[in-house]
């Protein structure tokens, strides 16, 4: 039933154009880097959350790899937060995001991330469909986004869902067709809290 109910309000939800001029896409994406590993199997994204200590947040489902790299420079474990698909990594500083506050419905946010292995970000801009956790039997709390073309794209986990202003509001977890998956913003809230 919850199911149903996410897939009929994400349909009623119009789907909004990327306007390059409403964000600060340049400064969003000196935060953002690339994540790799050694093996060279895929990619996935990080952005920083504490530029002096050169902390990251990406994914869990991303970081649970061995020779994990963040910008093409080594990474190390800081901690893992499974249940919420969350990790913090240590790499070279980049500037920070910072949290903004939690969305409401309907709010057009934009998730970065480096979507297929590209050498640059891929911004979607979505709208706020939910905050319900749609997908219990996963483990994780995710938050239903509707996107303006396909949804987040392979290797855009981990990468930040922003508002208008910049400010973090959700971690990329996953996608079906049209309809995007976040971390939850309670947790993405914590960890950015314990870690900035």
């Amino acid at each position: 039933m919850k199911r149903l109910l996410a897939a009929v309000v994400v349909s009623l939800l119009a789907v909004v154009p990327l306007a390059g001029d409403s964000w600060p896409l340049e400064r969003i994406n000196r935060s953002i880097a690339k994540v790799t590993w050694a093996s060279d199997e895929g990619s996935c994204s990080a952005f920083s959350i504490n530029e002096r200590k050169g902390y990251y947040i990406t994914a869990y489902h991303c970081f649970a790899r061995q020779g994990m790299f963040v910008g093409g420079v080594a990474a190390q474990e800081i901690a893992a937060y499974p249940d919420y698909d969350l990790a913090v990594i240590g790499s070279r500083a980049r500037p920070a995001l910072k949290l903004g506050p939690k969305p409401t419905l309907g709010d057009e946010v934009l998730s970065l991330g480096y979507g297929y292995g590209a050498p640059f970000t891929t911004p979607v801009v979505g709208l706020v469909a939910s905050h319900s956790e749609m997908y219990p039997e996963s483990g994780y709390s995710v938050v239903p986004l509707q996107w303006q073309a396909p949804t987040f794209y392979n290797g855009m986990s981990g990468g930040p869902i922003v508002n208008h202003s910049g400010q973090v509001v959700g971690v990329v977890k996953c996608g079906y067709a049209n309809l995007g998956c976040a971390v939850k913003y309670e947790s993405v809230a914590m960890v950015i809290a314990k870690y900035d």
